[in-house]
């Protein structure tokens, strides 16, 4: 609908932002109901991008987008007050739905970003105890910077 209104447009390969993490932030908390709106906002997008004829264009971020709300649903998932059990059945039920499968199963996972190709292998295979793991590890290690300062000391800064 923007894209009516706009005097002209460019596509690029790339998108960059920049965020700040704040735990108190809905973003970061879960809720049952976003892996139907994550759905129903993929497929509105997608409509409307057929309805314009932007498929060819734009498809590939598309999909690069879902799969970006699928491992922040999985990482709330993760951390969330549920039990084990819950955190286990919602985390399948998200790697098991039929969007995700077929996005996970076309995407190019080696045009993913480097440091997360891992993760989503793990998530196309639905290992599901080696996702919870590489999150929970991940977040304690940012909370802690553990991480971070056992890679400083082999000198690595990133």
């Amino acid at each position: 609908d923007y894209l009516q209104q706009s005097s002209s447009v460019v596509i690029m390969d790339e998108v960059g932002y920049f965020y700040f993490v704040n735990d108190q932030s809905i973003s970061r908390k879960y809720n049952p109901e976003q892996l139907n709106r994550t759905v129903g906002f993929y497929s509105e997008v997608t409509r409307r991008i057929k309805q314009y004829g932007l498929e060819d264009k734009v498809a590939y971020r598309l999909d690069r987008s879902y799969l970006m709300r699928v491992r922040v649903l999985i990482r709330q998932i993760v951390m969330s007050d549920l039990r084990f059990g819950e955190k286990y059945r919602d985390m399948q039920n998200v790697l098991q739905h039929s969007l995700t499968r077929s996005i996970l199963n076309s995407y190019p996972i080696e045009c993913y970003i480097p440091a997360m190709r891992f993760l989503v292998r793990q998530m196309k295979r639905r290992h599901l105890l080696t996702v919870y793991w590489m999150i929970r590890f991940r977040e304690m290690a940012h909370n802690t910077n553990w991480l971070k300062q056992l890679l400083h000391r082999f000198g690595i800064r990133r």
